[in-house]
């Protein structure tokens, strides 16, 4: 539905015209904005089209409404914060790779994460508490858990976090 397409495009973080200064001078002198024609118009719902295929296809969460859009943009925020940061920091003071210590943190949680099998994972193969306290410890496995249940990408190891960081960032 066009509806659905309007908030897929939400989700794209929205650049300023380029020509926005030619067109508030035109506004100026008097001069109308012409509205776009009819070809652009179908190349701009061809493109929002695809955008809504794309985040449908790597987003986990339905999105329904504008409250859906609210809360998936507020949990990327929340999931890139811990793949630019927190999980960098960590695997950084453990001198650890972040695929390994990301693996760890899930086979510390609730072992109920979407998108994970529900495989039992060795727990103690890094050894968290040398390098955070316990609420950091559990900070990090929430956010582990909310990134795995977030997006549609199977992260085992660092090069599926790199795409994890690319999912979320697009």
């Amino acid at each position: 539905s066009v509806k659905g397409v309007a908030q897929a495009s939400l989700l794209e973080p929205q650049e300023p015209e380029a020509n926005a200064v030619d067109a508030a001078e035109n506004l100026d002198s008097g001069e109308v904005a012409s509205p776009p024609g009819e070809e652009e118009l179908a190349g701009e719902l061809e493109r929002l089209c695809v955008r809504k295929l794309e985040t449908a296809s790597v987003l986990r969460p339905p999105l329904k409404s504008d409250e859906d859009l609210t809360a998936v943009r507020a949990r990327l925020t929340k999931a890139l914060e811990f793949l630019r940061m927190g999980l960098v920091e960590a695997a950084k003071g453990l001198k650890v790779l972040r695929g390994l210590l990301f693996q760890e943190l899930l086979a510390r949680g609730t072992g109920q994460t979407a998108g994970h099998l529900a495989r039992e994972r060795p727990v103690g193969r890094v050894k968290v508490e040398d390098c955070c306290s316990a609420g950091e410890i559990s900070d990090l496995i929430a956010a582990a858990e909310d990134l795995s249940s977030l997006i549609r990408v199977k992260i085992e190891d660092d090069k599926d976090l790199g795409l994890a960081l690319i999912v979320c960032e697009d």
